[in-house]
C-alpha cells in the first residue's frame, strides 16, 4: 500500500455500523456528512454514523457500495479478522508502580518505597515498589485505585516479584483483587466487597511463578471473572519486604534462563533484595555459609568433624559461664512486671522439648574410631546439668513470641526495652542457634550402647 493510500486510510474517522449498531467499516467525515443528507444514513454521535440499508423502506445494493468502497472494505475485513484473532495483549494487566498508593486506611501503618533499580532481568534501570517491614507492628498495603474490566472477561496480572518471606514463616505477601459496582472519588469499598475479595498468597509455595530468575519471580495471575463493572487490586505485606516491579508479557522472557536459588532447600526464606547477598550473612542460611558446607570447608567439618563440638566439652569454663548467662538472662519478673495486664508471660515456657537427643552430635565429636574415654566423656557431657540447662534455656526462647512481646511493649510506650532487646538477641545469637542444632538429636542411650560395645572389645 502507497504513502498515500496510508494517509488516505488514517483520514477514515467515521464509524459506519449497520442497524444493529455493529461496525461494518469507516469513511471520511465528508463522505458520512453526505450519506445523512441524502437520507442514506444518521448519526448515532458525533464520530459514527448508521446506515438505514437495512430498513425495508431504505434497503438498497447502491447505498452499500456507495459506502462500503474499496478502502472501506480493506478496512472491515481486517477489523473483522483482527476480531476473530486471539485478544492476548488485552487479556494483560500490567503493574505499573506510578499508579500504586498506600491505601489510606493503613497510612499511618504502612511502610512504602518507590526508587529506581537496576533489574537483573535486563540489567536495565526500572522504578520499583518496595512494600512492607520486618517489624510486627507495621501492615502495609499499596493500592491501584479502580480500574474498569469488561464483565466477564478473562484477565491476567503480570508482575515480578521478590522477597516477601521471613525466617520464620509467619510473613504475610499477598495480592488481592475487590469486585465493586460502586466508584468513589477515594479508595474506600463497602464491607461486603471487601469480605468477599478475592485473595492470592504469592509466599512459599501458594502459586507457582512463570518464571524464578536470579531471586525475582515473574507471576501472571488469572484473575477470577465477575459481574461487577470495577476492581481495586491491592498487595498486602506484613514481617517481610517485598519488592514489585513491572513485566512484559510472559512471552516475551522465553529466552531468558531460569536461575532458581542454588540453596533454596536449606533456607528458610526465599532472596530479597533488602541484602546485599539477597539473604542476612550473619545467618546460619547465608550463602557463604551453605558454600562452605557444601565445599567441605566450613570451621565445624575440620578436625575430623568435631571441632565445634569439641570447643565446647573441651571447655568447662565456657559452658558453665554460657549456662549461667542464660540462666541470668531469662528474668521473667522483668518481662511479665511489663506485659502483665496484655499477656501472660507463663506461656514463653510452654514449648519446653521432651527429648533430647544428640546422637548426631556424639557421632561428629568421637570420629571413625572413638575409645572408650572419649565416648564417656561424650556421655558424661550429655547428662551434665550445664548441657540440660543449656538445652532447657535455649529452646524455651520462644524467638516469635519475644518479637511480639517487644511489639507490645513498644505500643504500650513502656521505657524500659533493655531486657527485653537482651532476650531478643540472645534468643536469636549464632550461639544459641548452633547449641540448638548440636543439641537436637542427642540420643543417650544409643551413645551408652557405643561405649559398652567400646569397652566389651578393649576387653577381647
Amino acid at each position: 500500500m502507497t504513502k498515500n493510500n496510508q494517509n488516505d486510510n488514517q483520514n477514515l474517522t467515521v464509524a459506519v455500523t449497520d442497524e444493529s449498531g455493529a461496525v461494518i467499516g469507516h469513511t471520511y467525515p465528508k463522505r458520512a456528512k453526505g450519506l445523512v443528507k441524502k437520507g442514506r444514513a444518521e448519526y448515532s454521535s458525533d464520530n459514527v454514523i448508521r446506515l438505514k440499508d437495512s430498513c425495508p423502506t431504505q434497503k438498497s445494493e447502491e447505498n452499500k457500495m456507495d459506502v462500503l468502497n474499496n478502502n472501506i472494505a480493506e478496512n472491515t475485513q481486517q477489523e473483522r479478522e483482527n476480531a476473530a484473532a486471539p485478544q492476548t495483549a488485552k487479556q494483560y494487566i500490567f503493574f505499573d508502580p506510578r499508579k500504586w498508593f498506600v491505601h489510606p486506611d493503613v497510612k499511618e501503618l504502612s511502610v512504602m518505597d518507590r526508587f529506581i533499580y537496576q533489574s537483573p532481568i535486563d540489567d536495565k534501570l526500572n522504578e520499583v515498589i518496595t512494600l512492607g517491614a520486618w517489624a510486627g507492628n507495621k501492615w502495609s498495603e499499596i493500592t491501584n485505585g479502580y480500574i474498569k474490566l469488561d464483565k466477564n472477561t478473562d484477565y491476567k496480572f503480570v508482575f515480578w516479584l521478590n522477597g516477601g518471606e521471613n525466617d520464620l514463616s509467619n510473613e504475610t505477601c499477598r495480592f488481592e483483587v475487590i469486585y465493586t459496582d460502586m466508584h468513589t472519588d477515594g479508595f474506600a469499598v463497602s464491607q461486603s466487597d471487601h469480605d468477599y475479595r478475592y485473595i492470592y498468597k504469592l509466599n512459599r509455595s501458594y502459586i507457582k511463578p512463570l518464571k524464578e530468575h536470579k531471586g525475582w519471580r515473574l507471576y501472571s495471575i488469572p484473575i477470577i471473572k465477575s459481574d461487577k463493572q470495577y476492581a481495586q487490586f491491592r498487595f498486602v505485606a506484613q514481617l517481610a519486604p517485598m519488592t514489585i516491579m513491572a513485566a512484559a508479557e510472559p512471552e516475551s522472557y522465553a529466552e531468558l534462563p531460569e536461575i532458581p536459588d542454588e540453596f533454596a532447600d536449606k533456607r528458610p526464606q526465599r532472596h530479597n533484595i533488602v541484602f546485599t547477598d539477597g539473604w542476612p550473612e550473619n545467618k546460619p542460611y547465608a550463602t557463604k555459609t551453605l558454600k562452605s558446607f557444601a565445599e567441605g570447608t566450613h570451621a565445624s567439618q575440620q578436625n575430623s568433624g568435631n571441632g565445634f563440638f569439641n570447643s565446647f566439652t573441651d571447655n568447662d569454663d565456657f559452658m558453665a559461664q554460657l549456662a549461667q548467662r542464660l540462666a541470668d538472662s531469662i528474668d521473667t519478673d522483668v518481662i511479665a512486671e511489663m506485659v502483665a495486664e496484655n499477656l501472660d508471660i507463663n506461656e514463653i515456657s510452654d514449648t519446653v522439648s521432651g527429648n533430647i537427643d544428640t546422637y548426631v552430635i556424639a557421632r561428629a565429636a568421637m570420629g571413625e574410631n572413638p575409645d572408650a574415654e572419649k565416648i564417656k566423656r561424650v556421655v558424661d557431657f550429655a547428662e551434665s546439668d550445664e548441657m540440660k540447662r543449656i538445652v532447657d534455656m535455649a529452646e524455651n526462647l520462644d524467638t516469635e513470641k519475644l518479637e511480639r512481646l517487644a511489639d507490645l511493649a513498644e505500643l504500650e510506650h513502656l521505657s524500659d526495652l533493655t531486657e527485653l532487646e537482651r532476650l531478643a538477641d540472645i534468643a536469636e545469637s549464632d550461639e544459641i542457634k548452633r547449641i540448638i542444632d548440636m543439641a537436637e538429636n542427642l540420643d543417650i542411650d544409643k551413645i551408652k550402647r557405643m561405649a559398652e560395645e567400646t569397652d566389651k572389645r578393649s576387653e577381647d
